[in-house]
């Protein structure tokens, strides 16, 4: 079961030497008291069928006898992952050894240390009654137990590493997780590891730690394969995927940054592809890299890029940080305080730096320039328009020789200083501007843009509840405004305003004649005229 150890072999001990009288007793306490040497060797081999596993044991000492019983064993196998059908089981467990009964009871199925592996755990306790005893020969495979795998086989089985699995004691479970022999002979666990043991991958990083928003090349070592073998590689921080697979060990993370610092943890998983699914080997390891906070770096300035220098930049202040400031990607000299007067063109920012770990503001250009050659634009306020309806804009513009608008959706040219708009939406309109000396300037309007009108042609103020009144639609959107009707003799019918109920070609409860009426709508934005006709 899970979790053999010590404890257990002791007990199964005491109970062994009180079967064989004073003098076992004092052989065993003779036998607990040496230094068990490792020695027991584990082998997993699969069968040509590709369903049935066998679990060898192999010492490099003989023992015969009473010193060659095994009191108790667990062994550890890591399997793929799966769940339902897709699960690894086992069936038929058995061993070829008279009177050696093998259990597999417990599993722990994908645990947070490993989660792409199941792992399942076998145990022998030499409690039977008569007690297992068989001969161990040095350098001899001893077929220890078989068993047959349910479900299908994505990548080998494998016995755990006591030392390298990630799953290894200590863990998230608190359970015992190696690989255990006891030879009484030998005066406890003397296994030594795994025969054809899978090669480890260990984590390397360019530093011992990171910091926030900063990359950390991560490195995955493996020993040389004869023959060469092909490995995919891929990374996660966090149980999170943070990469494709690649063909090559090597990758570069950009950890996250928090305000504290915190511990990552780095997991790397390596494919090998073989000629069979159960071929595909996986290995994985994991590491912990502490992550340090990366100071917030800003840089103050809300004066203008092209003004009379000397000015004065400011870094946000940070407890504890120190300052470095930095003109065309050059460090200053000396210039190491959380001010720093700029006096010549360039490109200025400042690097921030606490515990070590360096983050850089943004940048501001700055260029020296007289008043009179400073580059300058104001669009101004643009009057509410109708869908549809153009207007030209004329910006007031000093010294520049370049315009770009943003967003050019709609409008005439976007690289003119006064481009004609005919906006369907409200819209707001950047205008960037360049002079000759490279300094820039902008400003913003936004086009208030109203829905157009609607002025059928036509009505019948007939009541019968279709179209019995001249209804403008939108009208409400262009208040307020004026409408005027008028006969063929020019003689006005129909007079409102503010226009806000549609017409029902009655005015003063009188209904006008059939026939073809002019009118005139003024609206705050465009005034309308045309003709309606009137079917009774």
């Amino acid at each position: 079961m899970a979790g053999l150890g010590g404890l257990h072999v002791c007990r199964h001990l005491v109970s062994a030497t009180t079967r064989w009288g004073r003098l076992g007793l004092t052989l065993v306490f003779v036998l607990a008291g040496l230094l068990a040497k490792a020695q027991v060797s584990l082998r997993l081999a699969l069968d040509a069928d590709g369903q049935t596993y066998n679990v060898y044991m192999r010492s490099a000492v003989s023992y015969s006898g009473r010193s060659a019983l095994m009191s108790t064993a667990q062994v550890t196998l890591v399997v793929p992952h799966g769940l339902g059908a897709e699960r690894f089981g086992v069936a038929d467990l058995t061993s070829p050894i008279p009177g050696m009964i093998w259990r597999q009871g417990d599993r722990v199925d994908a645990p947070a240390e490993n989660p792409e592996r199941d792992y399942l755990f076998f145990s022998f306790i030499n409690n039977s009654s008569p007690t297992v005893l068989f001969d161990i020969k040095a350098g001899q495979d001893i077929l220890l137990f078989r068993f047959k795998r349910t479900g299908p086989c994505s990548t080998p089985a494998q016995l755990i590493n006591n030392k390298l699995d990630e799953f290894r004691t200590p863990n998230s479970k608190g359970i015992n997780t190696g690989n255990s022999v006891s030879i009484l002979g030998a005066g406890g666990n003397v296994y030594s590891g795994n025969v054809g043991e899978l090669p480890t991958v260990q984590i390397r990083t360019s530093a011992d730690s990171a910091c926030g928003n900063q990359p950390l090349d991560l490195y995955a070592d493996l020993p040389p394969a004869t023959p060469v073998v092909a490995y995919k590689y891929q990374w996660f921080a966090d149980d999170q995927p943070i990469s494709v697979q690649l063909d090559v060990p090597t990758f570069s993370y950009v950890f996250p940054n928090q305000a504290e610092g915190y511990q990552a943890r780095i997991r790397v998983k390596v494919t090998a592809t073989g000629t069979a699914a159960c071929d595909n080997q996986l290995i994985t390891n994991t590491r912990f890299v502490y992550v340090k906070a990366s100071p917030n770096a800003q840089l103050l300035y809300t004066g203008e890029n092209c003004t009379p220098l000397p000015v004065t930049l400011r870094a946000q202040s940070v407890s504890k940080a120190s300052y470095q400031w930095v003109r065309d990607n050059q460090a200053v000299s000396t210039a190491n305080q959380q001010s720093f007067t700029a006096t010549a063109n360039g490109v200025y920012s400042v690097n921030v730096t606490v515990n070590g770990c360096t983050a850089p503001s943004s940048t501001v250009r700055l260029m020296d320039v007289s008043k009179a050659e400073r580059t300058l634009v104001s669009i101004g306020r643009v009057p509410p328009l109708v869908a549809g309806q153009p207007v030209k804009l004329n910006p007031q513009i000093t010294n520049a020789s370049s315009f770009t608008w943003s967003p050019a959706d709609e409008l005439s040219s976007a690289e003119v200083a006064d481009p004609v708009a005919t906006p369907q939406t409200t819209t707001s309109y950047t205008l960037t501007v360049r002079s000759d000396l490279g300094c820039m300037a902008s400003d913003t309007v936004t086009l208030t843009v109203v829905p157009a009108l609607f002025i059928p042609g036509v009505f019948t103020p007939n009541n019968d509840g279709v179209n019995d009144t001249w209804l403008i639609q939108n009208i409400r959107y262009h208040q307020p405004c004026r409408l005027q009707v008028v006969n063929r003799w020019g003689n006005t019918v129909y007079e409102a305003s503010p226009y806000q109920e549609p017409w029902n070609a009655a005015p003063n409860g009188e209904p006008v004649e059939s026939g073809l009426y002019q009118y005139v709508l003024t609206t705050p934005y465009i005034s309308y005229s045309g003709s309606i006709q009137i079917i009774r």
